[in-house]
Order: structure tokens, then C-alpha cells, then sequence
């Protein structure tokens, strides 16, 4: 998590005029009382495991069948204990502390609870691509100097607003984006591109593919007339 953190430092979460802040994930232990009794009954069943009386052995035995059994079980209220005492997922909350520069917590999300949807999706998607660049750049300071990121049907549900700011928080971290993505897309997908290939299937059996070349200045594309129509009545 520290280097998640080292990575999350290095590109800012919000601007409001001079002010930059920063995002710092904390993990926090949720103490669910019946995983604690879990570790509990796991360390009892185990302990004294080499030694070498009879009575205590036993009493592991039991201990362990009793365990193994209820893990076993069907039964309803055995299943949703299972599942509790297993999926480590539901151990573990993450906090998101918002930091300025000077070091002073501006907020703190406990959830998405509060945000609006686009709070939300720029929450989620700046931790991802935080996750992303640590597993990519590793622990060195400083932008990976190769990591593409491959998005098959990229952006197909979300709004132009989202595509934009999922777009900009992955070039923030130096990612190399490679995204399939539909016709309706491109627009906003323009100035983050450095060139693009129109993919065309006829008939299910035949496929094309055309590269387009790109305007660096205008950050746009130089589509062909029938795709540049197409986009249009996109937009």
C-alpha cells in the first residue's frame, strides 16, 4: 500500500486555483467480531501441534473437525458464516485522505457515499490507475518508461464527461493508452491519441483496417470523408 500511496503522490487529485491536493489510502481492520473468533479458533486447534500427548491431540482433533465440518456445512447461517470468516475482502475498509501540499487534510471519503457520480468514477479511477502504475513502474520514482494499457470496447456505457477524465488521470500517469473503442468515442478520445486504426467488418466474415493519420497540432484526427461524416453525427 506504501507504494500505491508513492504513486498516488505523484499526480494531484484536484486543483482549486494554487491549491493541489492528493490522495493517501489507509487501510483500516473492520474487527469483525466472528473473523477475530475465527483467527482465535484456528490458533487454538493449532497450537502444540508436536506435541506428544494424548489428551491434548484429541482435543485438536476435535477442534479441527469441528472447524472443517462447519466449513463444510450447507446450511444457511454456516454459508454466510463462511463466507464472512473467508473472503478477506470484508476484513479490510480503505479510507482516501485528500492531503494539500503542505501536508494538511483537506477530506476524507469513508465511502462514495456523499459524492456525486462523477466524484465517484474520478475516486475509483485515479486509485486504479495508481494500482496500475505501481504494478507496471514497480517501486522506482518517476513515470514507467513502457506501460501500455489495453481497453477492449473502452468507454462503450460512459458519458463524454467520464471518458475525458478517466483519459487525462491515465496520461497523468504516464500510461500509454491502447484503447478499442466505438465510432461514438473518438471525439473525446482526440486529444489524448497520437493515431488510430477504423477497424470495418462486412458480412461478419471480412475485416479491414485503415489507419487515420493524426494531426498533432489540432489533436485531431485526419478521418476519411465517410468515416469523418459518421462522426459527425456523433457528436
Amino acid at each position: 500500500m506504501e507504494l500505491v500511496n508513492d504513486s498516488l503522490r505523484q499526480v494531484p487529485f484536484n486543483r482549486s486555483g494554487d491549491q493541489q491536493t492528493y490522495l493517501h489510502i489507509q487501510p483500516k481492520d473492520r474487527q469483525l467480531p466472528e473473523v477475530r473468533q475465527f483467527k482465535q479458533d484456528i490458533v487454538a486447534a493449532l497450537s502444540h501441534a508436536w506435541t506428544e500427548e494424548r489428551d491434548a491431540a484429541e482435543q485438536r482433533f476435535i477442534e479441527l473437525r469441528r472447524l472443517v465440518d462447519r466449513l463444510a456445512s450447507q446450511e444457511t447461517a454456516h454459508r454466510r458464516w463462511r463466507d464472512a470468516v473467508l473472503d478477506v475482502r470484508q476484513h479490510v475498509e480503505f479510507i482516501a485522505r485528500e492531503f494539500d501540499d503542505a501536508g494538511q487534510e483537506i477530506q476524507v471519503h469513508h465511502s462514495g457515499a456523499g459524492l456525486s457520480g462523477g466524484q465517484r468514477q474520478k475516486l475509483a479511477t485515479t486509485v486504479l490507475a495508481a494500482a496500475l502504475r505501481y504494478q507496471l513502474g514497480g517501486s522506482e520514482t518517476g513515470f514507467p518508461t513502457y506501460a501500455p494499457v489495453v481497453l477492449d470496447e473502452a468507454f462503450d456505457k460512459a458519458d463524454n464527461e467520464f471518458t475525458a477524465l478517466a483519459m487525462n488521470i491515465f496520461a497523468n500517469f504516464g500510461f500509454q493508452m491502447i484503447v478499442a473503442t466505438p465510432l461514438k468515442s473518438v471525439m473525446t478520445l482526440e486529444p489524448f491519441i497520437g493515431g488510430a486504426c477504423f477497424v470495418d467488418i462486412r458480412d461478419r466474415r471480412i475485416s479491414s483496417v485503415l489507419s487515420i493519420e493524426y494531426d498533432e497540432q489540432r489533436q485531431r484526427l485526419n478521418l476519411p470523408a465517410q468515416e469523418g461524416t459518421a462522426l459527425e453525427n456523433t457528436r
